[in-house]
């Protein structure tokens, strides 16, 4: 195994939390092939400075009687729910069903002993409303993690020269109302999850190894449709009518069924290496005075910060008050980055301004860690004969957007469903529950891998902002209401269509379809600004206010599911068609013309109309010589805008040039079944 590990080299300097100097271990305990990880040793290097190097280790022990029982004299054991991992998926759904089904006997078992820093530290809406609302975890996380700023995108020069208040920034200006989502300290949530659930009644087994194989060669793991499940540990065994596997990319279980295939990786040749830093500047110092006062001096320190470049980006995630999470993804086919320790990755950060600003002359790595393949999804996630995938054991496409606190609190609450309907007698209910939740898993991973495949739009101000714009108002749109109301359409439909109804991998809802058609605009408008040079053209000094449309907002909390949600699709599609039609206007000195676009825009976002074909119109009504006629409201990027929105609530509408003054935004308001102004405009008052 080591043979095939790359070594890491881990730097850190702490006072508080430094440990005696160590020789540099390989740690395999992730069990994936392409993962490697190491822990300081030397600090030399550029970035050494002269200092004493000093060894840490994000570790955290587990306090207490959590350790796994002694190997000399092997348990059997027995429970209703038997889980590995104890990491952040099955420590959260080791909560969520004591506090949902406190009479299940749980038993969580993890080859390891104590706990690191690991990927997942930024969490997004459905996480919070999951923590807070299905665990019970809310004081825990206000208390002890970062109340998170939202998600925040910078876009950088070719050069990749510009200062941090040159870049041009989507993100927010004022705290969001919805759930915020926190930013996390992995070691200790995971460390933490133990003990919440320990005190709860959950058995916790540490340093207890599920078998890949047991001394007479048979598998470690039996699964029995009819009875119950025997999984072999390195302390004993146990016995359990529900499995659920949360173990990561070593995942026990997805390896003996062989789950997860090879070969994906040159569908989505994504990769990332990423470390922890201390001693580097706060975001919030940086930039002048009218910079901050941009986002009216809140703090751009507690957002998800992503630095977006052609072919890769990076990431800044704060971890504690001296801590902060930086990383680097990328397309290997656009940027095939080779990174082996700490000191090779600060200096690859150090090559762009912006974070050499941002690093300082003080920053220390403190860990490092690498997947030179992040791409992982199962044939099958859950199964008749009531065993679960959770988390990254069945499902990890790409940290962009912070997926993996969404995918595991959508997971882990179908299992707990499943969980439910079996306990309840309900054979065919489950069996329903399960079919549908396995093709809705395959479904979300075929689409992210997908609506991910365009990392060369990433590094354009103009393609990605339009593009998160749109993904985003989706994501608010439909799947935040779903997982408020604990997946309740969603359940209530599977039910109804029972074991026979013909879903099933392909099947699109008309969220995934709206993304797909966005994502086929995407890749038209960005060949058109290369082939015109104009890739970079907002990329330097613009501001995009990224807070959402009130009357999304307004949907997450009263949880309507009818017809306003197909209304405010159209309404997000025809405001991305319109940013994108007009910078192309623009970019080829073709007037915008309102009537040639109400004409000719179709609302269907399956028909198949292209950017091109709405221009054509455009220089087809140019070349007539008519006079261009102008849209009769603003549009942003969001929608319509009305003259009561644009002056009562002018912060929430700011799309600001370099020179501080207001863009002009695409388009007018439309045809009136689409968004009526005047429908709008009460939403804009809400």
């Amino acid at each position: 195994m080591a043979s095939s590990l790359f070594r890491r080299w881990h730097c850190p300097q702490s006072t508080a939390t430094c440990r005696s100097s160590a020789p540099p271990r390989i740690d395999a305990s992730r069990g994936d092939s392409m993962l490697f990880r190491a822990f300081p040793a030397s600090r030399g290097g550029i970035a050494g400075r002269g200092r004493t190097p000093q060894v840490f280790s994000g570790a955290l022990p587990v306090e207490g009687s959590a350790q796994g029982e002694s190997v000399t004299t092997p348990f059997e054991k027995s429970c209703d729910v038997l889980i590995i991992g104890a990491g952040m998926a099955g420590g959260l759904l080791a909560r969520q069903l004591t506090v949902e089904q406190p009479d299940l006997r749980i038993i969580v078992v993890d080859r390891k002993t104590s706990f690191d820093w690991w990927v997942g530290e930024s969490t997004v809406e459905v996480f919070d409303d999951y923590a807070v609302r299905n665990c019970r975890l809310g004081p825990y996380l206000a208390a002890n993690h970062i109340v998170k700023h939202g998600l925040r995108f910078w876009f950088d020069s070719k050069d990749k020269d510009l200062r941090m208040g040159e870049l041009s920034e989507q993100g927010r200006s004022r705290y969001t109302t919805l759930n915020r989502g926190v930013q996390l300290d992995r070691a200790r949530l995971d460390r933490d999850l133990c003990e919440i659930n320990r005190r709860h009644g959950v058995e916790i087994l540490l340093g207890t190894q599920v078998l890949a194989r047991r001394d007479d060669g048979q598998p470690g793991i039996v699964i029995d449709a009819d009875g119950e499940h025997v999984v072999h540990t390195s302390g004993g065994s146990i016995r359990c009518r529900h499995l659920v596997d949360a173990g990561g990319r070593s995942s026990p279980l997805a390896r003996q069924l062989n789950l997860v295939p090879t070969g994906d990786e040159d569908r989505a040749p994504v990769g990332s290496y990423w470390g922890r830093f201390h001693g580097t500047r706060s975001i919030d110092e940086l930039g002048d005075d009218a910079w901050r006062a941009r986002v009216e001096n809140t703090s751009r320190w507690c957002s998800t910060n992503h630095f977006m470049y052609d072919g890769y980006w990076i990431w800044l995630i704060p971890v504690d008050a001296d801590t902060v999470s930086l990383g680097v993804t990328f397309d290997s086919r656009l940027e095939p980055l080779k990174i082996h320790n700490g000191q090779e990755l600060e200096k690859f950060l150090r090559g762009h301004r912006c974070m050499d600003e941002l690093l300082g002359s003080d920053a220390v790595v403190r860990d490092f860690m690498g997947l030179a393949h992040l791409n992982r999804g199962a044939r099958q996630y859950f199964s008749d004969d009531r065993w679960y995938l959770s988390g990254m054991s069945g499902i990890f496409v790409d940290p962009l957007f912070s997926n993996l606190s969404a995918v595991i609190a959508l997971t882990n609450r179908m299992i707990a469903s499943m969980i439910e309907a079996d306990r309840a007698g309900d054979a065919a209910r489950f069996r329903g529950r399960r079919r549908h939740f396995d093709a809705a898993m395959r479904n979300l991973y075929l689409r992210q891998r997908e609506a991910y495949d365009k990392y060369h739009s990433f590094g354009s101000f103009d393609a990605f902002v339009n593009w998160q714009t749109l993904r985003y108002h989706s994501i608010l749109n439909y799947d935040i209401p779903s997982q408020h109301a604990d997946r309740a359409p969603m359940i209530a439909r599977v039910d109804s269509h029972g074991e026979d109804c013909g879903c099933g991998v392909g099947t699109w809802s008309e969220s995934q379809q709206l993304g797909i058609a966005g994502d086929r605009l995407t890749r038209e408008f960005t060949e058109f600004i290369d082939a015109r040079g104009q890739y970079y053209a907002r990329n330097a000094g613009y501001y995009h206010e990224k807070t959402e449309r009130p009357e999304t907002r307004r949907k997450t909390v009263e949880l309507d599911f009818g017809e306003a949600v197909h209304r405010e699709s159209l309404l997000n599609w025809e405001a991305f068609v319109r940013y994108y039609l007009l910078r192309m206007c623009d970019m080829d000195d073709v007037p915008f013309d309102e009537n040639s676009f109400v004409a000719h825009f179709q609302p269907d976002w399956n028909a198949g109309q292209s950017l091109d074909d709405l221009m054509q119109e455009m220089r087809r009504h140019q070349a007539e010589g008519k006079p261009a006629t102008p849209p009769p409201v603003r549009w942003d990027l969001k929608g319509p805008i009305d003259e009561r929105t644009a002056s009562e609530r002018s912060w929430w509408c700011r799309f600001l040039g370099p020179d501080g003054r207001q863009v002009p935004a695409p388009g007018g308001a439309g045809r009136r079944a689409v968004g009526q102004a005047g429908d709008v405009s009460e939403g804009e008052r809400g």
